[in-house]
């Protein structure tokens, strides 16, 4: 065999080494691959498993959680029901009336009076019973009942200490938005002296006679003339008033009579406008006679008892605390419905 022909055949084996290796690389490759993808789908297999009961135990827990949340809210069906019964309705005006100084005023006006009518019928009561026993407890009930009503107008009355600039507010009012009625211009402002005069007078007997204010003038024997000075003064107000009322109504019924004006739209609008002049002013016309009514009402409640606070015409003693605590009852009544509408 020539050099040719064995280098031939060395090139022939070397080729189909090769080949053999490349069909075994291709062989073990391929085999990798399906191996690589069988591994593949078995993670992704565990991993759904896994996914499917975590998203069981999930389930299972806010079903849980559902379960105690259901129990929750049947256990506080009943707070729900008081919440929203008349009950907190009314809870909650109260709260809105006391929150005001005038809200509180008429609420311990009601009370407290209220509590001098209850303990005077007590003691009438006392006068028909034979029992010695009942008898000692509606005369302790009777006393319970004056002595609140005795915490009841101590409350209003240092309440009243800042009477004095209420007043400035009101002078400053009449200063820049006076009545346009002369009358009436004049009422206001003599009104407003009076009442100032009335703190004045009250505040400084109810200082002194808790100490606060000493010396010349706020001696105990001089407290007495200077309390009676402040229900002069307050009923000097009370007559200004009825002659306010008095002077209202007469422009009321002057203005009722008058040509109305401006009763047709003159150029746009037309009926619908009209319409809403009517309802907006019947509105302010029931508002006005409402507040007419209620000053109406509140000073005739207080005016007799001027004469009797200050010594001019007592009520006798026996009878003093049923009169006192009907009149001032009624103020305190119509006060407070006044304030709960407000709250409403």
């Amino acid at each position: 065999m020539s050099a040719a022909q064995v280098d031939k055949a060395l090139d022939k084996a070397k080729a189909v080494n090769h080949d053999a290796r490349d069909k075994v690389n291709a062989a073990s490759s391929d085999a990798q691959d399906k191996a690589r993808a069988v591994a593949d789908d078995a993670r992704d297999k565990a991993n759904d498993a896994k996914d499917k009961t975590k998203a069981a135990a999930n389930d299972a827990k806010d079903k849980t959680k559902a379960v105690g949340n259901d129990v929750k809210v049947k256990s506080n069906d009943a707070l729900a029901h008081l919440f929203n019964s008349p009950i907190d309705k009314a809870i909650t005006r109260i709260v809105k009336v006391l929150s005001s100084s005038a809200g509180v005023d008429a609420t311990f006006c009601l009370v407290g009076y209220g509590s001098v009518l209850t303990s005077a019928q007590l003691q009438i009561l006392t006068q028909y019973v034979a029992k010695v026993s009942t008898k000692e407890r509606l005369l302790s009930l009777a006393l319970s009942a004056k002595n609140l009503s005795v915490l009841c107008s101590d409350v209003r009355t240092f309440l009243r200490l800042w009477g004095l600039l209420k007043i400035y507010l009101g002078a400053k009012a009449a200063y820049y938005a006076p009545p346009k009625d002369g009358l009436l211009k004049l009422l206001s402002v003599s009104q407003l002296a009076s009442m100032a005069g009335y703190f004045w007078y009250e505040n400084s007997a109810y200082l002194a006679g808790k100490g606060v204010l000493r010396g010349a003038g706020f001696t105990p024997l001089e407290l007495g003339a200077k309390m009676q000075k402040a229900i002069y003064l307050y009923g000097f107000y009370l007559v200004l008033d009825f002659i306010r009322l008095y002077r209202t109504t007469q422009l009321a019924k002057s203005a009722a009579s008058a040509p109305q004006k401006n009763a047709v739209a003159a150029s746009h609008g037309g009926e619908k406008d009209v319409a809403v002049h009517d309802e907006t002013a019947l509105a302010k016309r029931h508002a006005e006679e409402a507040a007419w009514w209620k000053s109406l009402k509140i000073d005739l409640s207080y005016f007799p008892l001027c004469f009797h606070w200050s010594g001019l015409a007592p009520i006798p003693p026996q009878y003093a605390d049923l009169v006192a605590g009907t009149l001032c009852s009624v103020a305190g009544y119509v006060s407070f419905k006044d304030q709960l509408a407000l709250a409403a």
